[in-house]
């Protein structure tokens, strides 16, 4: 990150060859301009007699959250896209205070298969780096090219380079390579294993088959571990039958949108929006949640008290009693897992904004004012928490073991799951790309580039 005068000026990538070579995606080159515009930068509280949003000092905004939160009120939270881990154990250590478990991330992930307790039911099996060798690729629910833009040119450089054969399940889509469509069903799948499709031979030519399944595919549709089970089934189909790989060699795996979701998942946060549908809530925390349809999914009572705590005015602030600024990625020292499950950390570029404050020092102060206080005062003793939750938080650039991926097998029902409704995809065309958080959104780069897509 390049900057003049505490000004973000250019965002280039770091040479890592084992994640992105030497590449970076367009919209993270270019999307850094939303870090200037639409930013909160003083606390605000909603006036009884206007009902606007008016500015106030930290003491004030933080005097009126514990005026208005009652020990015995149901309290969630619900965190977006860009929140790191320390944000996330540290509200999730909060509302345990409060004998409170509702905290999940703003999506519809279905991990009611195998849950968080394995890994290899989250993560990226294969590694990125050896995901160019792969012969043949399958690929299930996504689209990579606007998903996963970096893993993305790992597959088109073994198409490019080494004549690799992709497969695609799902709608038809504009990837930069040529693909085979299977169809836009899962049980193209039933018919491969029961040796009834073409595929079925070129299967047992492959040496190293793999794989990769978008999360939308889970999300799609109801019933995820008839869903779940067909990919382990299938992902065990290609062990037995390719030439070369092991039993328990990890040939399948996930790929996530958002930079929280395997930290999230890591630390047992249920990434499901569903969990709060059935509990009337009274105090709700948005953690960088801005998505106007998951909030609508939430059943939040008429006289809840919302509390927002991000770094950009959107859909969240605007419809919370209690504004608080945060920092944004560029702008404090925070961790991150990808998809691989690999620790990766940011750094302060810049000065945060205005009177924003790092998102786990927020909670840490309504923890104080509501006298519940969390056991960590600095970013050490945060990391300590961490790292007794999961030690691989602090294995930074180190990927996790998964050595249990053995068991992942045992929990598919023996019998086959029928999955008939075809696979839809969200990001379907490149105008899908731009817009898809609230820093793009707030790009006028990005936003040029939408409009450019329209014309």
């Amino acid at each position: 990150i390049n900057t003049r005068a505490d000004e973000l000026m250019r965002i280039l990538p770091k040479i890592n060859e084992d994640i992105n070579e030497e590449w970076i995606s367009d919209k993270c080159r270019f999307s850094y301009d939303g870090l200037k515009r639409q930013r909160l930068l003083e606390p605000m509280i909603r006036s009884e007699d206007t009902k606007l949003l008016k500015k106030c000092h930290w003491k004030v905004a933080l005097q009126h959250i514990a005026k208005n939160i009652n020990v015995k009120d149901n309290i969630a939270a619900i965190c977006g896209p860009f929140v790191d881990v320390e944000t996330m154990v540290a509200t999730k250590d909060l509302l345990n205070k409060f004998d409170s478990e509702l905290i999940c991330l703003d999506e519809n992930f279905d991990t009611s298969a195998a849950g968080c307790d394995f890994r290899s039911s989250y993560l990226l099996g294969p590694k990125i780096k050896d995901i160019e060798n792969s012969d043949l690729c399958f690929i299930i629910g996504t689209n990579p090219r606007y998903e996963s833009p970096l893993l993305n040119a790992r597959i088109r450089k073994g198409w490019l380079q080494k004549n690799n054969k992709i497969v695609y399940v799902g709608p038809k889509v504009d990837l930069n390579y040529d693909y085979e469509h299977a169809g836009e069903s899962i049980d193209v799948l039933g018919e491969i294993m029961k040796g009834q499709h073409k595929l079925s031979k070129a299967i047992k030519k492959s040496s190293s088959p793999i794989v990769i399944v978008g999360e939308n595919y889970f999300n799609y549709q109801t019933n995820g571990t008839a869903k779940y089970n067909n990919i382990v089934k299938f992902s065990n189909y290609l062990k037995i039958n390719s030439t070369n790989l092991m039993m328990d060699s990890i040939n399948f795996g996930v790929i996530h949108k958002s930079a929280s979701t395997v930290g999230a998942l890591e630390m047992n946060i249920c990434p499901n929006i569903s969990i709060l549908k059935d509990t009337p809530i009274k105090v709700l925390l948005l953690i960088g949640c801005d998505k106007e349809n998951v909030l609508n999914q939430v059943p939040i009572d008429s006289d809840a008290f919302i509390i927002y705590i991000g770094h950009h005015g959107d859909h969240g602030a605007l419809i919370s009693d209690v504004v608080l600024p945060s920092s944004a990625y560029t702008e404090k020292e925070a961790t991150y897992l990808n998809n691989e499950g690999r620790s990766q950390k940011t750094n302060s570029a810049i000065f945060p904004s205005g009177a924003s404050r790092d998102d786990w020092k927020i909670i840490t102060a309504i923890s104080h004012i509501l006298e519940k206080p969390l056991k960590y005062e600095s970013i050490a003793q945060l990391k300590e928490r961490l790292n007794e939750i999961s030690p691989n938080f602090q294995n930074y650039n180190g990927t996790c073991n998964m050595d249990l991926n053995s068991l992942i097998l045992k929990l598919a029902q023996p019998k086959p799951n029928k999955v008939i409704k075809a696979i839809e995809v969200n990001q379907k065309q490149l105008s899908d790309y731009y817009l898809t958080d609230v820093i793009s959104r707030s790009s006028l780069t990005m936003n040029k580039a939408y409009q450019a897509t329209k014309q």
